[in-house]
C-alpha cells in the first residue's frame, strides 16, 4: 500500500507560491510526482482529492485528460530530442551510390519523355508538310 510521505510531498508542492497558474500547466509540472505515486499504488482519485483540498477545483475527467495530454506531450518531446537509432539492416547495407551514366540521365529533364516516345507502339500522327501536297490527289 502507498505510504503517506509521497502524498504529503505532493500536497506540499501544491502549496508552493511559484507553481504554474493554469491547471494544465500545474498537471504538467506535477506529472513526475503523479507518475511515481501511481506506480507505488496511489490512484488518480486520491490526487483529485488532494487537489480539491489544496483549493484547486478540477473535475475528475478533466484531470485525467490533462494527465493524458501531459504524458503525450512528454512522449512527443522525448521522440523529438532523440532521433531513432538505425536498425541492424540499415547498418549492414551501405547507401547506394548513383552510377555515372545515371547521373547524366538525371541532368536531362526530358529524358523520361524521350524514352517513352521511342517506345510508343500506337499510332503516331505527323502533320502534313508542303512536300506531302504533291502526294495528294
Amino acid at each position: 500500500m502507498p505510504n503517506e510521505t509521497e502524498l504529503s510531498r505532493f500536497k506540499q508542492k501544491l502549496l508552493l507560491r511559484d507553481r504554474p497558474l493554469r491547471k494544465a500547466g500545474l498537471i504538467r509540472w506535477l506529472l513526475p510526482e503523479i507518475d511515481a505515486a501511481l506506480q507505488n499504488g496511489y490512484t488518480i482519485v486520491e490526487f483529485h482529492t488532494a487537489l480539491s483540498q489544496a483549493g484547486i477545483k478540477l473535475h475528475y475527467k478533466l484531470l485525467s485528460a490533462y494527465i493524458r495530454a501531459a504524458r503525450a506531450e512528454k512522449k512527443k518531446q522525448s521522440a523529438v530530442l532523440s532521433p531513432p537509432l538505425p536498425t541492424s539492416r540499415e547498418q549492414a547495407t551501405p547507401a547506394p551510390q548513383p552510377a555515372p551514366e545515371r547521373a547524366a540521365e538525371k541532368l536531362d529533364p526530358l529524358r523520361n519523355f524521350y524514352d517513352m516516345e521511342s517506345k510508343m507502339t500506337a499510332f503516331k500522327y505527323t502533320p502534313p508538310t508542303l512536300a506531302d501536297k504533291d502526294k495528294l490527289i
